[in-house]
């Protein structure tokens, strides 16, 4: 890749980062379905992108897809799991995808609060450009 290539890709990849400061999350997508994200995104080298989301008391599956350029993590953890992931701590997941390309998430969860993550902190200089299309379903 020569030098203008490469610039013109940091450039895209900056104005799309900054487009998307945040992830959508939380439209309900019809009766019992509530969509957590369908989106594309950026998730920069050594960062991570998530959605909270609450799962009530009838309890809920998590259901849907994602796709990345190259491999990206992907879990489903509570809140303290998350901090302390954060803090570099070996923490239980709902789901772990791995590092994949391309996967499907299929998940049976109990009420309470969790977050869905899609991680990037294992790459120095990699951008992960994700598409991913999940939901909670009663």
């Amino acid at each position: 890749m020569n030098r203008l290539t490469r610039r013109i890709a940091t450039i895209t990849t900056l104005l799309i980062t900054l487009m998307l400061p945040a992830l959508p999350c939380g439209a309900s997508a019809s009766p019992g379905r509530t969509v957590l994200i369908n989106a594309q995104f950026v998730v920069r080298p050594g960062q991570f992108r998530s959605v909270r989301f609450h799962v009530g008391n009838k309890n809920g599956s998590v259901v849907g897809r994602f796709r990345s350029d190259t491999n990206i993590e992907v879990y489903i953890m509570d809140d303290d799991a998350l901090e302390n992931w954060q803090h570099g701590a070996t923490v239980k997941t709902y789901y772990s995808s791995g590092r994949l390309t391309v996967g499907n998430i299929k998940v049976r969860l109990g009420e309470g609060d969790y977050n869905l993550v899609f991680s990037n902190l294992y790459s120095t200089f990699s951008i992960k450009e994700v598409t991913a299309n999940v939901e909670l379903q009663d």
